[in-house]
């Protein structure tokens, strides 16, 4: 891949700065990035160009580094979940390596490297607004329930009216106690 083509797709990736974009040779070393990864690996270019990109990797994760490059060179797309040097598999980074090929041959791959930590919290705090919305929905089926099921005993003394108030009242229970369960587990919302 020309350096024409590496800045092009750099300069598109460095809108995004939750990505670390890299350009990497046939070597493994790194020949662009974009300046969120910089920021990211808090580093500057002449600290990061020309160097083995599996550097950025400690120990067992360095081997899965350089196995995740090999593979790409020999055609694979690759992606891996690998912790960065001193850090925990929790705080992973998501590695999607492409490779790009000239007449027949891998020439450089393209790396993007994604915080899944960050990732994680951004689903994490989705989900539980999603909780949170439905423990509020569930709670006002059971306010209208127990409701219905009063208005239905006031109104009737039928055997019908009174088994449906009966069901009506025994859901708003179900659904009091599930509002009960999610508010144990559901982080209230700040905002």
């Amino acid at each position: 891949m020309g350096a024409g083509i590496a800045s092009k797709l750099l300069g598109q990736l460095a809108e995004r700065a939750s990505v670390c974009a890299m350009v990497i040779d046939r070597t493994g070393r790194v020949v662009a990035i974009n300046r969120g990864g910089l920021e990211r690996l808090s580093a500057t270019r002449d600290e990061v160009i020309s160097q083995p990109w599996s550097t950025l990797w400690d120990g067992s994760h360095r081997e899965a580094a350089r196995a995740a490059l090999e593979r790409a060179l020999s055609g694979e797309a690759v992606t891996e979940a690998l912790p960065r040097a001193g850090e925990t598999p929790e705080n992973a980074h998501d590695v999607d390596i492409a490779p790009f090929e000239q007449s027949g041959q891998v020439v450089s791959l393209a790396l993007a490297v994604t915080d899944l930590s960050r990732a994680r919290t951004t689903e994490n705090a989705e989900v539980m607004q999603a909780l949170r919305e439905a423990a509020h929905a569930i709670s006002n089926v059971a306010n209208v329930n127990a409701s219905s099921a009063r208005l239905l005993e006031r109104i009737s003394d039928d055997e019908a009216m009174t088994e449906i108030a009966k069901g009506l009242r025994e859901a708003a229970g179900r659904a009091e106690r599930t509002v009960e369960a999610l508010s144990r587990i559901v982080v209230p919302d700040d905002g």
